[in-house]
């Protein structure tokens, strides 16, 4: 076996290591104000740079990293595969090549026993069915022990191992997915036979154990995902573990803390929890630490008590790979910088990534999150809106599912144009203009949104002939045309909210107070939404999928989401043919409206710090943020008209192939599936990209969506659709009920 010791201070796992110190700390979530004696957590980032290679598992076992690498060599057609240890304290790197695989040999998981060696999991993928070894490895790379157990997998209905653990008494567990769709937990000697089995009928997120042996499953129980203890004697599992602390329980990952207890990553979160007590204290915010917690494949604490991460991202071809080390220090040891909040009901990854590029870029401003849907949704909603109104209003506001209007006229939202003029760098001409200014209102910008999507309505050009936009009761009088067909294959509610969110301006006025609920109109529109569906039956044997529908004319007209070129080649498809784009009904405005794609921004009037609020906003409005909006890796289309442009470039880009004959054929770029039919889409043409340029110039406002006010017209339309009330009736207790919330919250 090759054994290299490599002197020099972090090396890469298969190339070479870049350090990087931040001057960032984070620690335990909460509000912005700044306190000197707070513990907090400063990452020391390593960027590694893996080449070729990949990391399949990372572990710690006192001051010592363990990382599995694959490295393919190219010349000889042969997987290579490291171990590679890395000294936590000194930053000696030692790498052991293993000894040679099987073909087609695929190493996925490994623990240390207590001798000190590697038991190692492998898969050989052949024609006829995978084999499963387990190996036990020295030290210096040289197998001593092979036991194939394909047979202990296959025979417990296993088609795929999907996770292996082992404690510090030489037991392996394993989580196999049956094609039943069942999943088995099986215990395992280091020699490979099976000591233990339970199944379990649902789905299990993750499997793992405690210093004493004790082997636990996540999978989704009364309130979201629970912890459940595995007993092997029983063939069960016990009740459910109840921790204190609310935690994104989506994705729970649990790793011993060597104290008894288990660290663990909600992707959000680190977490210190005790399994027999319920009790978890919340070390970290990954966010606070420039981190991005979804990305974080592998995490663990070393025997000094430091805590390690590391996190892998895939950039198109392009894998990165960063290992951090959190050192505790306190809040008064690092520069001090201003802090501004950023407010939301809830996060993405885009905006998660833009305050972590931000924050890893400025050093004059933080931003700390409040994400207040966090924990109890509705409580959340509630305190949002008693903090838009007052002291603690954040200094940037996720506008998107908020009634901008009203926080417009409560003066919670301060007038973007300012910043926009006294920027050397924004030249507002450069953007889309309609879309920029969706959020305009007496000549001030109250918001802006950096990326977009197109709602529609789309309908066969032969059909939409000489009609470019209509209101309610000209699309009533169209629809009247076809009496044997379905204007939209939808419900009662779901046109009528149609009508509402694409023309919210027309039914409430919020600069004057007015509502327009009990007008002929109106009455109208809740006597067309009754001829729908009530509910759609997706099970039903007579379903009519959307294709034959729209295909054959049994339906006229369908909601289309736009977000990029490929969508207009989905509608033709559809139906068959060429498509026309027209919009919802409205009076005044173009019917085709935008939504935010992820989240739009505002500042808060009341902020102390809105010029580091606008640096943010302005970097979300960057050519770096909007070139990435641009790329296959994000959803939505941009706001910066020049990256308008690249993505209709890109779309345009052909693919070809080699046909038998030798001739370069042009192939489809990728494939939609839609109901029971698959749609290729090619490279996009001139009249399919300047269709799009005019759907983009031809947005007239905002898709809104105010709950509220939704649950007002649901729940008194129901009385409506049962037969119980005459439309009249209904649109006169509507008018009453909206009136009072306009009046309540102008």
């Amino acid at each position: 076996m090759r054994n290299k010791k490599i002197g020099q201070r972090w090396k890469a796992l298969a190339g070479v290591l870049f350090c990087v110190f931040l001057a960032a700390g984070c620690g335990k979530s909460g509000g912005a104000d700044w306190d000197p004696d707070k513990i907090v957590y400063v990452p020391e980032i390593k960027d590694l740079d893996l080449g070729e290679g990949y990391i399949n598992q990372l572990q710690s076992r006192g001051n010592t990293l363990y990382a599995l690498s694959g490295n393919y060599n190219e010349e000889t057609g042969q997987e290579v595969n490291l171990i590679v240890k890395m000294d936590i304290v000194s930053g000696e790197q030692e790498q052991v090549e293993l000894f040679a695989a099987k073909e087609n040999e695929y190493f996925s998981g490994f623990f240390i026993n207590e001798a000190g060696n590697f038991i190692m999991l492998s898969s050989v993928y052949g024609e006829n069915g995978n084999q499963f070894f387990l190996y036990e490895v020295s030290p210096d790379g040289a197998k001593l022990k092979e036991n194939e157990i394909t047979q202990a997998i296959k025979g417990n209905g296993g088609d795929y191992i999907q996770r292996l653990i082992g404690d510090s008494k030489g037991n392996l567990y394993m989580l196999l997915s049956q094609a039943t769709g069942s999943m088995m937990i099986l215990a395992l000697n280091e020699d490979g036979a099976v000591t233990g089995k339970v199944e379990h009928n649902d789905y299990i997120n993750n499997l793992f154990c405690d210093d004493a042996g004790n082997a636990y499953i996540t999978a989704w129980g009364t309130n979201g995902m629970a912890i459940k203890k595995v007993d092997f004697a029983s063939k069960s599992v016990g009740a459910e573990i109840e921790l204190e602390n609310k935690m994104n329980s989506g994705n729970l990952t649990f790793v011993s803390n060597g104290a008894g207890g288990f660290l663990v990553n909600d992707s959000n979160h680190l977490y210190e929890c005790q399994l027999e007590t319920g009790k978890c204290e919340e070390i970290l915010s990954w966010l606070d630490c420039d981190m991005y917690g979804n990305n974080i494949s592998f995490f663990g604490v070393s025997e000094e008590g430091t805590i390690w991460t590391l996190s892998q991202t895939w950039e198109g071809e392009t894998r990165t790979a960063e290992l951090a080390f959190l050192n505790q220090t306190t809040a008064d040891k690092l520069p001090k910088r201003e802090m501004i909040t950023y407010g939301s009901l809830w996060l993405d990854s885009d905006v998660q990534t833009a305050i972590i590029k931000f924050n890893k870029n400025n050093d004059k401003y933080k931003i700390t999150v409040k994400e207040y849907g966090r924990d109890d949704h509705e409580a959340g909603v509630i305190q949002l809106n008693t903090d838009l109104t007052g002291a603690n209003c954040p200094d940037i506001i996720n506008l998107s599912n908020l009634n901008w209007e009203q926080l417009k006229n409560k003066g919670v939202l301060a007038d973007l144009y300012p910043y926009m003029e006294k920027d050397e760098n924004f030249r507002i001409e450069d953007y889309q203009e309609n879309i920029l200014k969706l959020y305009e209102a007496d000549e001030k910008l109250y918001g802006i949104l950096p990326a977009f999507t197109i709602i529609t309505l789309a309908g066969s050009e032969k059909n939409l002939q000489g009609i470019d936009r209509w209101n309610i009761p000209e699309l009533i009088e169209f629809a009247e045309k076809y009496p044997d067909a379905k204007l939209l294959n939808t419900t009662s509610g779901g046109i009528l909210g149609s009508f509402i969110s694409s023309n919210m301006e027309h039914f409430i006025n919020w600069d004057t107070g007015e509502c327009g609920f009990n007008n002929e109109e109106f009455i109208g529109a809740l006597e067309f939404a009754n001829t729908f569906d009530k509910e759609l039956d997706y099970q039903s044997p007579d379903r009519i999928g959307t294709h034959e529908g729209l295909s054959t004319g049994k339906f006229i007209l369908m909601d289309q989401y736009i977000s990029s070129i490929n969508e207009i080649q989905v509608a033709e498809a559809l139906f068959d043919g060429p498509v026309k784009f027209i919009g919802y009904p409205s009076d005044e405005k173009s019917g085709i409206v935008a939504l935010p794609s992820g989240f739009s921004y505002g500042m808060s009037a009341r902020s102390k710090v809105k010029d580091g609020a606008w640096e943010f906003i302005s970097y979300v409005l960057s050519d770096e943020y909007q070139e990435e909006q641009a790329s296959d890796r994000r959803w939505g289309i941009p706001v910066k008209k020049a990256y308008i442009d690249k993505l209709c470039e890109k779309a345009m880009e052909k693919e070809y192939t080699t046909d038998e004959n030798g001739k370069q054929v042009e192939v489809s770029n990728h494939t939609y599936g839609y109901d029971d039919i698959e749609i290729q889409i090619h490279a996009a043409t001139e009249a399919q990209v300047a269709q799009f340029k005019e759907l983009i110039g031809s947005v007239g406002g905002l898709r809104e969506d105010d709950m509220q006010m939704y649950n007002i017209i649901s729940e008194e339309t129901e009385s409506f659709f049962a037969g119980q009330k005459s439309a009249k009736e209904v649109a006169d207790i509507i008018q009453s009920r909206m009136q009072i919330y306009v009046n309540e919250n102008r």
